[in-house]
């Protein structure tokens, strides 16, 4: 992004006060996706010389402009993200994303190419709605040759069916060809897409609970360097890796799999047999604090893993590693 809009992080950062500001926006927000278009716009100003400014995805723009000065990549094993892509809890109270990892950080797992080919992961970020003045859930999916699916969820809506008529009708009744046309495609796939974002969020909603297992890329952190000072280079070596449940996923998996060979039922005292069967996954939280003290008051959320019903290991320990800055 850097050679193809040279100087485009410099003029976002420039521009960020006069639009946080213009869009009233919350104290969480980077900036409203317009100050990434209108920077866009600024550093080509002048090679454009009247014609065709040629303006990249602004929401993936404005991602990148976040994620740079973090550089967080979280990879999620295989087995933990199908277990967590199984699960359909959506009715989270919004506070559980005041427990993001980092403002902005990009995911890697498997299997969302299921429901829309090649993608392979998703930057995720807070942003803003400047129509609405509502803060939004930014998922932008990172495809194969360079694609990019942005979408955007309200955060107070819990309802994604709704959630993604909505956006959807904003993008048909946009003045933008490209957007219009994004918005026709993403209507045929439907039902996909709906899918990609349950899935995506279960995997967001996990980075936040109170019990998740990550741990640091080892093979990342032994190669990975980063200047004291506060100059950013967007190199390489500056990325950081994370684990995800890479203890977790396999011996929940190596469960699931006992538990389907295990053909005869059980008995439970004096009821009829029952056959093993899984329990899905699914969130449990709970309020901290006072209700009189709005300030000081918390959410806490914590992943349930699922529960083997009828399996001869019932119990399964799982390992908790919190996050802690080094």
């Amino acid at each position: 992004m850097s050679s193809k809009i040279p100087k485009v992080w410099q003029m976002i950062d420039l521009a960020r006060p006069l639009g946080l500001k213009n869009a009233k926006c919350s104290s969480r927000i980077f900036a409203p996706v317009e100050t990434a278009t209108a920077a866009c716009i600024a550093c080509q100003a002048g090679k454009a010389k009247g014609g065709r400014v040629d303006i990249p995805y602004p929401s993936l723009v404005l991602a990148l402009a976040q994620w740079r000065k973090d550089k967080e990549v979280f990879v999620l094993d295989p087995d933990l993200a199908q277990i967590l892509y199984e699960q359909d809890d959506t009715s989270i109270p919004a506070a559980a994303v005041d427990y993001l990892p980092y403002p902005c950080f990009y995911v890697e797992t498997a299997g969302l190419d299921a429901y829309l080919p090649g993608v392979h992961g998703f930057f995720f970020y807070i942003g803003w709605d400047t129509q609405t003045r509502k803060e939004l859930m930014s998922f932008i999916f990172a495809g194969k040759e360079g694609k990019i699916y942005p979408f955007d969820i309200p955060l107070d809506s819990p309802d994604l069916s709704e959630c993604f008529d909505r956006m959807n009708r904003r993008k048909l009744l946009s003045k933008n060809a490209e957007i219009q046309a994004r918005g026709r495609q993403e209507l045929e796939q439907r039902d996909s897409v709906m899918l990609l974002l349950r899935c995506s969020l279960q995997v967001v909603l996990y980075l936040c609970a109170c019990n998740a297992e990550i741990v640091p890329d080892p093979e990342q952190e032994s190669v990975m360097k980063r200047s004291n000072g506060s100059e950013i280079k967007d190199r390489y070596v500056e990325i950081r890796k994370w684990d995800v449940g890479f203890v977790t996923g396999p011996a929940l998996q190596a469960q699931k799999r006992r538990l389907q060979s295990e053909e005869s039922p059980t008995r439970d005292g004096s009821h009829a047999p029952k056959r093993p069967h899984v329990r899905r996954g699914h969130w449990h939280h709970f309020w901290t604090g006072a209700k009189s003290d709005a300030e000081n008051r918390r959410l806490v959320l914590k992943w349930l893993p699922p529960i083997f019903v009828g399996s001869v290991d019932d119990d399964l320990p799982v390992v908790v590693h919190p996050v802690k800055e080094a």
